[in-house]
């Protein structure tokens, strides 16, 4: 079907993307955990009162909720560079069997990224997840400004890194949500960052080469990442609740 949409118009197949999002936040929405043997008296009912217990959990934890937009972002970016790929790699004037190469590089480090986030702890993992991503802005930059093959290495390297900070930003998330209101709360940053994509594409459209896509991208992606990379200007994330 995205083949379809895409030859109707090349922003189609993003929109109904979102909208399948939109559509799936509904579903999301109305979802609750099972009781837990020991959950609280007062645990909200209907979807309504859930949403807002969600909702009031997001305010009164305002480094939760950063959290969630700094991987608005970071999602968005990290499917601008992997969609954009596809034009990318031609345009450095590789051949297909050059773009094969850097595509299955790019899965292999990609692995190989959630393999060692998988097995980091502690200060490791806090390290990673804060300077991994302003690292990874620097390589798709990189990208952007590259006009050789060059470029390719710093996209393949940049998908390494994906593999490791993005496993490491989702399970920070996951501990910080109360298992309460845990699936409605994911459904936020899933519906954000899929609107943030739907906008991105077609305004990427306007824009006259991929090597610009992959400059702008990497200078969004900077500066979330270095407001998310000040510690003293992020509030505490808070204990697991529910649990």
């Amino acid at each position: 079907m995205a083949g379809w949409l895409a030859e109707r118009h090349p922003a189609a197949p993003f929109f109904a993307h979102g909208a399948v999002n939109l559509l799936a936040a509904v579903v999301v929405w109305r979802m609750q955990e099972p009781p837990a043997p020991a959950a609280p008296a007062g645990r909200p009912e209907g979807p309504w009162a859930h949403t807002l217990a969600a909702l009031a959990f997001l305010r009164r934890h305002p480094g939760v909720l950063g959290m969630i937009a700094f991987a608005w972002v970071y999602e968005a970016a990290a499917s601008m560079v992997s969609q954009f790929g596809q034009v990318y790699l031609p345009a450095l004037g590789l051949s297909m069997l050059g773009a094969g190469v850097v595509f299955s590089a790019s899965r292999l480090l990609g692995a190989a990224g959630g393999w060692v986030a998988a097995r980091l702890q502690g200060g490791g993992a806090d390290r990673w997840l804060r300077w991994g991503p302003l690292g990874q802005a620097a390589l798709i930059l990189l990208a952007g400004l590259a006009r050789t093959a060059g470029g390719g290495v710093a996209l393949a390297v940049n998908e390494g890194v994906d593999g490791l900070v993005y496993p490491l930003l989702s399970a920070r998330i996951n501990q910080a949500v109360p298992s309460a209101q845990r699936a409605t709360i994911l459904s936020f940053q899933s519906l954000g960052s899929s609107l943030l994509i739907a906008l991105a594409f077609p305004a990427a459209a306007a824009l006259p080469s991929v090597f610009t896509v992959y400059a702008i991208v990497g200078g969004a992606l900077a500066a979330a990442a270095l407001g998310w990379a000040l510690p003293r200007q992020r509030a505490a994330v808070p204990a697991p609740e529910g649990r």
